[in-house]
């Protein structure tokens, strides 16, 4: 007898990138959405939260996988918090170009950062590490 519920070679490939990508749960949620085709309701009942919480979780996790498939294009500040990504936005720094310039000439710098509210050493170093700088 087949089963029903087990995934095809294409679609077992998608779900490990998408696992190495967005995590275990995430592509957990994904799978059971789009794959078994089971509700928000049902999704959620085994991670303990609310069918509104497993629909925005669902829908976060295909909004990183469209980021993910667009690279830099769609979103400059791929890869980064909301914090990191708001400090440069506010810094009126709109791609990893401007970004890297700015460090270098330390107008992006804990201290010296005016106008940008939450830069300090973590999203200093965050952002390090974002952009493959020596710390």
């Amino acid at each position: 007898m087949e089963n029903r519920n087990a995934m095809t070679k294409p679609e077992a490939q998608a779900y490990l990138s998408c696992s190495a990508l967005l995590g275990r749960r995430l592509s957990l949620i994904i799978k059971l959405r789009e794959s078994e085709k089971q509700t928000f309701k049902a999704i959620g009942e085994p991670f303990g939260i609310g069918p509104q919480r497993a629909a925005q979780l669902y829908h976060k996790a295909k909004q990183l996988q469209e980021y993910h498939k667009k690279g830099e294009k769609g979103d400059p500040y791929f890869g980064l918090s909301v914090r990191a990504t708001n400090c440069c936005n506010n810094a009126n720094l709109i791609n990893r170009a401007q970004i890297e310039t700015a460090i270098k000439d330390g107008r992006l710098y804990p201290k010296n950062t005016v106008g940008c509210r939450n830069y300090g050493w973590k999203t200093h170093l965050e952002i390090h590490e974002w952009l493959g700088l020596d710390e």
